[in-house]
């Protein structure tokens, strides 16, 4: 349910600037079409040597609306940014998409933070950290998925009453299988949110009289 989940706070904010760029259009006395939208450019579309399909498609999706909204929307681009892949607003471009088309697979849980420890519990049960009996210890993985070996302690000599204390606060990230995005999940969702809802809303508030809102 995670990744669907995900996947709803996703489509919703995609589709509130979606309604935004549709409102921007009737607010220009133009006429929205199925070609109307929210442009989001990883790739400069104004440049000489840009692709021509990138700069007509930024052309449709702003066809109609006030010049200066057009002016604002090229100002919010990631390609502006000193690293679009990973600009939010291209982050919920492209994960939107993955959801969209292919349903969002790509969760994973992970931890930046581990603490693992050998021991025995004393006569009152309180663990106590014993290495003495502890040939080698390993941290193997710090990805939680299925299967996953995540530490891996070898004894000298057998001994049933060794436990493993293991301690890792956990998060869910967006990424592939063996690779972490670096930020989790629901911190970017946030990020995502009040992106919108600070910088983008606020420059476009002009366009819509209260009266208009009413």
């Amino acid at each position: 349910m995670i990744p669907v989940m995900l996947g709803d706070c996703l489509q919703n904010m995609r589709a509130a600037l979606e309604h935004l760029a549709w409102e921007l259009v009737e607010v220009g006395d133009g006429n929205p079409g199925r070609k109307t939208g929210f442009p989001i450019f990883k790739d400069d579309p104004f440049t000489p040597d840009a692709n021509p399909s990138l700069t007509r498609s930024f052309a449709d999706k702003v066809s109609g609306m006030p010049e200066e909204a057009v002016a604002i929307l090229k100002g919010l681009q990631p390609h502006l940014g000193d690293d679009p892949e990973h600009e939010l607003l291209w982050l919920l471009n492209d994960y939107s998409n993955i959801d969209r088309h292919n349903t969002l697979n790509l969760v994973l849980a992970a931890s930046d933070s581990i603490e693992a420890r050998p021991g025995k519990r004393n006569d009152s049960g309180e663990f106590i950290p014993d290495y003495g009996n502890v040939l080698n210890d390993m941290l193997m993985s710090d990805v939680f998925v299925h299967g996953a070996e995540l530490y891996r302690v070898t004894l000298r000599e057998p001994d049933p009453d060794m436990e493993m204390e293991y301690n890792s606060p956990l998060y869910i990230s967006f990424g592939k299988a063996g690779e972490i995005m670096g930020r989790p999940a629901v911190d970017m969702l946030h990020g995502m949110l009040r992106y919108i809802e600070q910088i983008i809303l606020p420059q476009f508030m002009k366009f819509f009289p209260m009266d208009r809102m009413d």
